[in-house]
């Protein structure tokens, strides 16, 4: 009878440290998602001086995808979401997007807001709550 005890007092502890780490770790991981894929798209403006054009889902022209080589761009989010490039949308000349799923944890994103050094308000600056999509402004 102890030792059910001792183990549900264990697992009252461990499952919302696990719970915890598992949300910090698939923040950091769309955190990067945004970096890595914000300095592609900066790249292919830089040395094309004009930002990509739009893409269908995450469909890309050929020259566009040769800057996302080696990178997660075409795999599911840590949030199974989907990675998306949106040119003159919601306002923006220039942004990369991740498709949000119904229902979805909101206090992940708050952290990703926080890894990219925002203003942490999911309405304004450069990381943005939109429609359906959580979006990363480039411009």
């Amino acid at each position: 009878m102890i030792v059910v005890v001792i183990i549900g007092m264990l697992a009252a502890i461990a499952v919302p440290a696990f719970v915890k780490a598992r949300k910090n770790s698939m923040a950091s991981s769309i955190a990067n998602g945004f970096r890595v894929f914000s300095q592609a798209f900066e790249n292919h403006n830089i040395e094309y001086g004009a930002w990509a054009p739009d893409g269908v889902g995450n469909a890309l022209d050929p020259v566009v995808g040769s800057f996302l080589e080696g990178t997660a761009w075409y795999r599911p989010a840590a949030n199974s979401g989907t990675w998306e490039w949106d040119r003159d949308q919601h306002g923006v000349s220039a942004a990369v997007a991740l498709t949000a799923n119904p229902g979805e944890a909101t206090d992940v994103f708050e952290k990703v807001e926080q890894l990219l050094d925002d203003d942490e308000n999911l309405a304004t600056g450069r990381f943005q709550f939109v429609g359906d999509r959580y979006i990363y402004v480039l411009e």
